[in-house]
């Protein structure tokens, strides 16, 4: 798998200069990451696209820390300059604070493309900051909220000190129309008919698709999170914003606890292939400080990199994030969108090598004699939790910091 290790292969595009400056308990970093296939290479307006999309989030960030890694497979040496240029030293992105992005980015000459959730482990590790936001991926289309930065520092504030928080930030898809990235906006799509679940703007029907329903059948825990964050986000944003009274504190702890219980029987063998089969990475702001003394999130719960494709074990770290204490908890305000624009603007996201498409599923495991390894690593995550667990006990000093 792809790492900072291999700096044979591994280019450093922009180093982040105003680093140095940081507040690592205060700020987040945003772990931003690109995947560019074969097929997109050779067209200027996908690349430009990406570029475009890159701006968005750079300008909502506002000069806040960020890192971002970029994978281009078939890369030819038109492209690679084109990123050296754009996200190197004099950009024309300096306006919009890469001077405070960590950018990397490897070039493959082959077609095949890297485990997603390898990308996303490098920017999350790169990270200097106590929290991080990760989860969003240029290559699905997605754009941050037009509050996501401020919501997201607060939060963080409010946080300092109770460790291992863990914020959901939901995703929509708007069907048709155009978007302005406001909460306004978003309920105006809502009430329309315009605006899906993310996981509902399907790329394609694919085998086994009928086998599934995490919206139903006993496991709804994303659409609990929806209602939720709705209920928030209605209530935040209110001209009269009203006061929370002791009912409604009791309420949305209870409905915490059971979407932090349906995130955890995600583990279980009876929800197996729903955690096989979450259609998209979560978008999560954590705190890289765990629930308990010495847990240090991005060394104990980590994406599984054999799980690269686009339906593959998408939810398991937020399954192990419950499982293990971590307080889970949706981001009122704060969402992600993809809008027709920002999907075309990048070009057919499907078209490409094996992996491209989400009926690749877990296309690290393709032949059938393979799908036993698929397995035992499945059940090695699944049961990890519990190993953890009781090796904290036997090993965490109860008298040292948060326990």
């Amino acid at each position: 798998m792809t790492s900072w290790r291999d700096s044979n292969t591994v280019e450093i595009l922009s180093g982040a200069p105003a680093w140095s400056q940081l507040d690592i308990n205060s700020e987040v970093t945003l772990a931003l990451t690109l995947q560019i296939h074969s097929e997109q290479v050779n067209d200027p307006g996908a690349i430009q696209g990406f570029l475009n999309l890159l701006t968005i989030y750079l300008d909502r960030w506002q000069g806040q820390p960020s890192v971002l890694v970029v994978h281009v497979a078939g890369a030819t040496p038109d492209v690679a300059a084109v990123l050296r240029t754009k996200l190197g030293p004099g950009s024309d992105l300096s306006y919009y604070g890469l001077d405070t992005t960590l950018a990397a980015a490897i070039f493959s000459q082959g077609p095949d493309i890297t485990s997603r959730k390898a990308l996303m482990n490098m920017a999350i590790d790169a990270s200097p900051t106590r929290w991080v936001v990760s989860g969003y991926e240029l290559e699905r289309g997605i754009v941050m909220s037009q509050d996501t930065a401020y919501l997201v520092h607060r939060t963080a504030q409010i946080q300092k000190d109770s460790p291992g928080a863990v914020y959901i930030i939901p995703q929509f898809g708007l069907l048709e129309g155009d978007h302005d990235f406001s909460v306004g906006a978003l309920e105006l799509a809502h009430l329309d008919g315009h605006l899906l679940s993310l996981e509902d703007l399907e790329e394609g029907e694919c085998e086994g698709d009928d086998e599934v329903d995490l919206h139903h059948e006993g496991n709804n825990v994303f659409e609990q999170i929806e209602k939720l964050w709705w209920e928030i986000t209605r209530r935040l944003t209110k001209e009269n914003p009203v006061l929370m009274d002791e009912k409604m504190v009791e309420q949305e702890a209870l409905a915490l606890d059971k979407i932090q219980l349906a995130l955890t029987s995600l583990l279980t063998e009876t929800q197996h292939y729903n955690l096989y089969a979450t259609d998209i990475s979560p978008v999560l702001m954590f705190d890289n400080l765990g629930p308990r003394y010495g847990m240090i999130t991005n060394e104990m719960v980590r994406e599984v990199e054999e799980f690269g494709g686009k339906l593959c074990y998408n939810s398991l770290r937020l399954a192990q994030m419950a499982t293990l204490g971590y307080h889970i908890n949706v981001l009122g305000g704060a969402f992600a969108i993809s809008t027709q624009a920002t999907r075309h603007v990048i070009g057919d996201p499907n078209k490409g090598a094996l992996g491209v498409s989400r009926c690749d599923g877990c296309f690290f495991f393709v032949d059938e004699e393979e799908e036993d390894i698929l397995e035992d690593i499945s059940l090695d995550e699944r049961t990890r939790p519990a190993k953890i667990a009781i090796l904290w006990e036997r090993t965490a000093d109860p008298l040292q910091g948060h326990t």
